[in-house]
């Protein structure tokens, strides 16, 4: 199967996995922390807090935004509170929230959630860049005007009680403890006499930048894990010659269990700047900015359970933060929530921060394109820049080849560069690798042991090429207005052109057999490859998306901007677009496996969607990954480009939980539904594994818990109302009922009419 890569760029990283140790390589997508939700506030989101189901935005502007949360994946803006001034920063206590505006601060009784009531307000002694709260006091940090302590203890005439003179750029809270962080310190105070905080200790460093060799360093974000102090320690280093500057984070943790002499006791490095932090139990939520990716930032969640060995589960891709950040425990589970200033408020499904399957990455400047299996090699097609250029950044490309017999223990065999080129697209017929360029496309043979050489300009193939694949020894190209051309690629040197069909357009195109797909102009024609050297086109759909096309058998999808369409193509003279899917990102290209669709998403990320029934297509969840191009199944895995790489990824599978009636064989467990589907009520039989605890739950499609099921025995029966957790009767559609036990999974799909 062949996919064509939307013509985008991004710089990114170099990604490297694990896979689980099931030797089925399946994984359980609908756990891996993703985005979820979008809401595009007025203003530009600076700052956010929750409090249940409910988050307050400060806008930087003169109204203060309320969202509901009840449904994490669709939050919207329920009601707008007047401030006195553009708000910046806001924390959430005791049933009051607090937010700084251009004006100073103002107190908000959240009696009702829904719609906040301003009564009280106080100037500060400076501009505020953070603050918190503990119990009814608030503590403001004024950068190098210290620190101010405003006791709220009644709401409606809020006064600063004490100023702290010790410089305070950002703070952290939690108890009786005070952290906040300046230049290169951290201090810990402690606040049993709340409006008097009483230093306990400083950390530091004796380093100190070098400012006229272009180096900064800034500690920031702190967060408090009991008598541990995490920071984020900031460093800048820039060429003063090309102007091009490094930028990367240490997250350093500080034990001050020993008053007045705080000791470092762990670190993580991360190789991008981090903005913010905070922390939800016991994992951190670090958020960081990609300097070579203005659009983008990234989510690294952290397990600091043990401060002296800090660990990153995941790495969430989002676009870039420029503000705050806040986690809530909502009616449907956990989310954190990120504000993207001009981008809007993101909401992040976080219920499962535990489930490791990222464990490294490396900085790279490449970005892959699109990867090509031939024998136990795989090829790909990438760009890099020399970013030590800064002013005058120069384009490379470059063709790469790997021995894949071990998938997780790659070899590198060989590779190609060019210079200032614009390699895209990758496709091999016979025993050569043909690479489209500009103005043509060149040529490299393949040695038996997969090493690629002798690049050459594939001199025969002339005029537009918009697209390339292989069927055997044949290579086909799109021609773009003027059709397709066939080549005969099987004897020694150029390809030897065969065949020109001009009868319609095609931009686009995807092979599988003897049945092929070509995309033009929102057109998706399907192919008869009986005679590979003679193709004919038999029948033709319309699309609302025009970007890439990928094929499966009876299966074709077509992409573009934000969204997918699934085409029946079991007749080729009569395709039919069947049903479509939305993202909350663009969608970059697909491949398909027994009904599932893995589509790669710009910002980051694989998202599988169950197809099995290509009526009711649903995302079932989306795994973490950098900057995504082109996607292949090839040999029990799905292999992503993404940064300068191409990634084994597991597959989602029928093991993962959707797409079968009954998932798995948990020795000892069973399921049952009756009716299924049904309209008012349903019976749930059940049989969970002796000896293990277990839990009965519903999901939706999208992995969010709708219902926890009542089951308190080991065996019996439950009803489901059709209610969700709240009372609430839930749309018709498709659910998942799921038995997960310490021995496994065990699944069952349950249909709900209308």
């Amino acid at each position: 199967m062949h996919r064509f890569i939307a013509p985008a760029l991004a710089v990114s990283l170099l990604t490297t996995w694990t896979l689980p140790a099931d030797a089925t390589g399946i994984y359980d997508y609908t756990k891996s922390p993703r985005q979820v939700g979008l809401v595009d506030t007025p203003g530009a989101a600076k700052d956010v807090a929750t409090l249940g189901d409910h988050a307050y935005v400060a806008d930087n502007t003169d109204l203060l935004q309320v969202l509901d949360l009840g449904d994490p994946s669709a939050p919207n803006i329920v009601a707008t509170v007047a401030l006195n001034g553009a708000g910046t920063q806001i924390t959430v206590e005791a049933g009051f929230a607090y937010v700084v505006t251009s004006n100073g601060l103002q107190v908000l009784d959240l009696t009702n959630p829904a719609l906040p009531a301003v009564v009280g307000t106080v100037a500060l002694t400076a501009a505020a860049s953070d603050l918190v709260a503990s119990g009814t006091n608030v503590y403001a940090a004024l950068g190098s005007s210290g620190m101010d302590v405003v006791d709220c203890s009644v709401p409606s005439s809020p006064i600063v009680a004490t100023t702290v003179t010790d410089p305070t750029g950002s703070l952290a809270v939690e108890g009786s403890r005070l952290a906040s962080t300046s230049g290169y310190d951290a201090r810990l105070y402690d606040i049993s006499s709340p409006l008097a905080p009483a230093l306990l200790g400083t950390a530091t460093t004796h380093w100190v930048p070098a400012w006229e060799l272009g180096q900064q360093r800034y500690w920031t974000a702190p967060i408090i894990s009991g008598d541990v102090v995490l920071v984020l320690d900031n460093w800048e280093e820039c060429d003063l010659t090309t102007y091009f500057c490094v930028r990367w984070s240490t997250l350093r943790a500080f034990d001050f269990s020993v008053p007045g002499a705080p000791v470092e006791v762990g670190s993580l490095a991360l190789d991008e700047q981090a903005t913010h932090m905070m922390k939800s139990g016991s994992t951190a939520y670090v958020l960081s900015e990609n300097d070579l990716e203005v659009v983008n930032s990234e989510i690294w969640i952290v397990d600091i359970t043990d401060p002296s060995s800090l660990t990153a589960s995941h790495r969430l891709r989002t676009h870039r933060t420029d503000g705050g950040s806040a986690a809530a425990i909502t009616s449907s589970g956990p989310v954190i929530l990120t504000c993207a200033a001009a981008n809007g408020v993101r909401v992040f499904d976080v219920a499962h921060p535990e489930e490791p399957h990222w464990v490294g990455d490396d900085v790279d400047f490449t970005t892959s394109y699109e990867a090509v299996f031939h024998g136990n090699n795989v090829f790909y097609v990438s760009k890099y820049y020399d970013c030590c250029r800064f002013l005058f950044p120069s384009l490379y490309s470059s063709m790469w080849s790997y021995n894949i017999s071990n998938p997780e223990a790659r070899t590198l065999i060989g590779s190609l560069y060019g210079d200032g080129t614009t390699w895209s697209q990758l496709a091999i017929a016979g025993s050569k690798a043909f690479v489209r360029d500009t103005p043509s496309p060149w040529r490299a043979d393949i040695m038996s042991n997969g090493y690629p050489q002798q690049q050459v300009t594939a001199s025969t193939i002339t005029g537009a090429v918009k697209d390339m694949v292989s069927v055997g020894d044949y290579l086909l190209i799109a021609r773009g207005a003027t059709g397709l051309s066939i080549f005969d690629a099987t004897a020694p040197g150029d390809p030897v052109p065969v065949v020109d069909v001009t009868t319609n357009p095609a931009s686009q195109l995807a092979v599988d057999g003897t049945a092929g797909v070509t995309l033009d102009a929102f057109t998706l024609r399907t192919l008869d490859l009986s005679t590979p050297s003679l193709p004919s086109f038999v029948g033709s759909a319309t699309t609302t998306v025009s970007s890439w096309v990928a094929i499966d058998g009876t299966m074709a999808v077509a992409g573009g901007g934000a969204s997918i369409e699934i085409l029946d193509i079991s007749n080729l003279a009569a395709p039919t677009v069947v049903s479509s899917v939305s993202f909350l990102d663009n969608v970059m290209a697909a491949d398909i496996d027994n009904g599932i669709v893995y589509v790669s998403l710009q910002q980051g990320g694989l998202a599988a969607v169950d197809a099995t029934d290509p009526f009711s297509p649903q995302i079932a969840g989306v795994l973490a990954t950098d900057a995504a191009a082109g996607v292949t199944v090839h040999g029990g895995y799905v292999w992503v480009c993404e940064g300068g790489d191409v990634t084994p990824l597991p597959l989602m599978g029928p093991l993962a939980g959707l797409g079968s009636p009954t998932v798995g064989a948990v020795s000892g467990a069973a399921l049952s539904v009756a009716p299924n589907p049904f309209r008012e009520s349903t019976s749930i039989r059940y049989a969970a594994p002796s000896g293990a605890p277990f839990h009965l739950r519903l999901y939706d499609v999208q992995g969010r818990l709708i219902r926890r099921l009542d089951a308190t025995s080991r065996s019996g029966a439950v009803s489901w109302d059709g209610r969700d957790e709240k009372g609430v009767s839930v749309t018709p559609g498709v659910y998942f009922l799921r038995l997960d036990s310490a021995t496994g999974v065990q699944s069952s799909k349950v249909v709900r009419l209308r």
